[in-house]
């Protein structure tokens, strides 16, 4: 799993993000776009996709842990970030990832998906890495 920030290209406007080539790249077709909100406290995650390719983006007020594990490891890793910032990681088919809000500020999420979410044909399965 890559994770990196995404550079800050905004001025005396605000901010300003947008993302890489490699992540259009990456995800190939859009099939599906969600977004969520991770209160203080929150775990989200703990689960893997055997088909879909993902791309998480964070907008990160304050603090953000982010777990991953690679398919058959039984070693789970994460890393801290403070913010502000806003990063993006690229999930593999197979990766577990977790994400928890460790601060006091919420989070943002939106994930781009490169298959539509289907509940006959589910995608995600439970994988307890944290």
């Amino acid at each position: 799993m890559k994770i990196f920030e995404i550079k800050n290209r905004g001025d005396h406007r605000g901010d300003s993000f947008e993302l890489p080539q490699e992540c259009y790249h990456f995800i190939g077709q859009i099939a599906d776009l969600h977004f969520a909100t991770f209160f203080p406290g929150a775990l989200r995650g703990n689960h893997y996709h055997l088909k879909k390719r993902e791309i998480l983006i964070f907008q990160v007020a304050d603090l953000i842990e982010i777990f991953w594990r690679a398919p058959g490891s039984e070693h789970t890793q994460s890393k801290n970030f403070v913010g502000p910032m806003m990063l993006a990681c690229l999930v593999e088919p197979g990766w577990g990832h977790a994400v928890k809000n460790p601060g006091k500020l919420p989070i943002g999420q939106t994930a781009l998906c490169s298959r539509p979410y289907d509940s006959k044909d589910p995608d995600s399965f439970a994988w307890q890495i944290t």
